[in-house]
């Protein structure tokens, strides 16, 4: 872990709700604005932001006693939902600027929200489906015996668990390259949408 935080350290509220505010502002401001300095600056922090917040879903900045989880709970990670929601509502900026026709470098800026999708929603999406799929067909974790009871859990069905697994890469992955494909085609139509005025 690169840091040894416990999850009720103030630290890591304030880590979260700054890192959520630049993922989820900083994109209006990147499809806003021309200069190359200051997009390039935003891009930088936009990243980072990203990282950062992905890093502290998966474990990297907390302490667990069980070592890194990559953001699994056999109960369901709260942060789950969070994580989609900010991955989702942080592409519409991009999404709305590559749909009027106003990205200068489809394949770059695809790129690079893709990536930016990967980190933030791929784990929990991950997480979620393939807890969810794994629960639906009757599987339970086992949380072991003795001074470890409730500490470690393993499946019940590793057969079960790995096919829900498999659904829930399939998942993440796939919501990457929709998003990548949404933005590279959408900035390469040629019968783009001009913005629309409400004067006459």
């Amino acid at each position: 872990m690169l840091l040894n935080l416990t999850a009720s350290d103030p630290l890591v509220s304030w880590i979260q709700w700054v890192s959520i505010a630049l993922i989820l502002g900083l994109p209006w401001l990147l499809t806003h604005s021309n200069l190359t300095a200051f997009r390039r600056s935003c891009w930088f922090i936009w990243m980072a932001s990203v990282a950062t917040l992905s890093a502290l879903y998966l474990g990297f900045l907390t302490y667990n006693y069980n070592g890194v989880q990559l953001g699994f709970n056999p109960e369901g990670n709260p942060m789950n939902t969070l994580m989609i929601l900010v991955g989702l509502f942080s592409t519409l900026p991009f999404i709305r600027q590559a749909y009027l026709g106003g990205v200068l470098h489809p394949l770059r800026t695809a790129t690079m929200v893709s990536i930016a999708v990967l980190l933030l929603i791929g784990p929990a999406l991950f997480n979620a489906v393939a807890l969810y799929a794994y629960q639906q067909g009757g599987g339970e974790f086992y949380g072991g015996q003795g001074d470890y009871a409730g500490e470690d859990h393993q499946p019940e069905d590793p057969i079960a668990w790995f096919q829900a697994k498999v659904m829930g890469f399939l998942s993440s992955i796939g919501i990457t390259f929709f998003v990548f494909f949404a933005l590279f085609h959408f900035g390469h139509r040629k019968d783009r949408i001009e913005p629309k005025s409400d004067l006459p």
